[in-house]
């Protein structure tokens, strides 16, 4: 089962609402845990199975630019790791997925809600990280 959501809010954490938290909360974090909750119990049951969770590049560095968006994929990195844990001994396996930048609506700011997302991404070493953005065509 492989849980792949995500939205990308981004700008100064000062700026932002609560529902722009909220909202990022919401698809990337309960997305993973909605399809986490679902498929774990059969998965057990059947004693084998394995859960992808796209997580993020994001989720394993600082990114300050993305604060809520990086927030959300470190915690798909913890659930992911600490589920790994208990699952093995299930026949159940449980990987964390976490790709770099990719030209995405996402990646664009064509998802986003913060009104200066656009001019975040701009600055030096947004679309750079680790040797460039990436196509979707040119990954997997």
């Amino acid at each position: 089962m492989v849980n792949n959501a995500g939205i990308g809010v981004g700008g100064e954490a000062s700026e932002l609402t609560l529902a722009h938290w909220e909202r990022v909360i919401d698809v990337n974090l309960r997305g993973v845990i909605h399809g986490v909750h679902a498929a774990y119990p059969v998965m057990i049951a059947q004693r084998s199975g394995h859960i992808v969770n796209t997580a993020s590049l994001a989720g394993l560095m600082p990114s300050p630019w993305l604060t809520p968006y990086a927030m959300t994929k470190h915690a798909v990195v913890g659930l992911t790791l600490s589920l790994r844990a208990k699952a093995a001994a299930h026949g159940v396996r449980v990987t964390a997925v976490c790709p770099g930048v990719v030209d995405t609506r996402t990646s664009s700011g064509a998802s986003t809600a913060t009104p200066r997302w656009s001019s975040h991404q701009h600055r030096p070493g947004w679309r750079t990280t680790c040797g460039g953005m990436r196509r979707p065509r040119s990954i997997g």
